[in-house]
């Protein structure tokens, strides 16, 4: 099967090679999101999500009901991110807008209270972060 082999390519000393595996995310779809959950997890935890967060997330913008699951690779984004995720003049702010999306649209949808209360903590953090998108996913949320 090919998940192994796109997980330790994910692991790659070469960034090429890590970026090229990672556009293995650019075929998830609202019909084989669950069939991703253990690549994803491998991902979120490999060099290659670090310079290549984005195209994971730009993929799971698309979905429209997101397994819990993604919470997970939100959190460790911002981990990862750190105040990048906050500077408006670098590629990471872009892609945190998509990740505050993901947390709202999880947020939104889930029946879960324990997803909730993560959600909740998640918007805490990226507000005491001053994460710009935040405060606008707020008053957004709040229409």
């Amino acid at each position: 099967m090919i998940k192994p082999i796109l997980i330790k390519l994910f692991n790659d000393p070469s960034v090429d090679v890590r970026s090229e595996a990672s556009n293995c995310f650019r075929k998830i779809n609202n019909e084989n999101i669950n069939d991703y959950t253990d690549l994803v997890r491998a991902f979120i935890y490999s060099p290659a999500f670090i310079d290549n967060s984005g195209d994971l997330m730009y993929a799971l913008d698309k979905i429209e009901i997101l397994p819990d699951n993604i919470l997970d690779v939100c959190e460790q984004f911002f981990i990862i991110a750190g105040s990048d995720a906050s500077d408006i003049t670098t590629e990471t702010s872009g892609t945190a807008f998509i990740v505050s999306n993901l947390v709202f649209k999880l947020y939104g949808k889930t029946k879960e209270q324990k997803i909730k209360t993560k959600c909740l903590n998640l918007i805490d953090n990226m507000i005491i972060g001053d994460y710009e998108q935040v405060q606008n996913k707020l008053i957004e949320y709040e229409r």
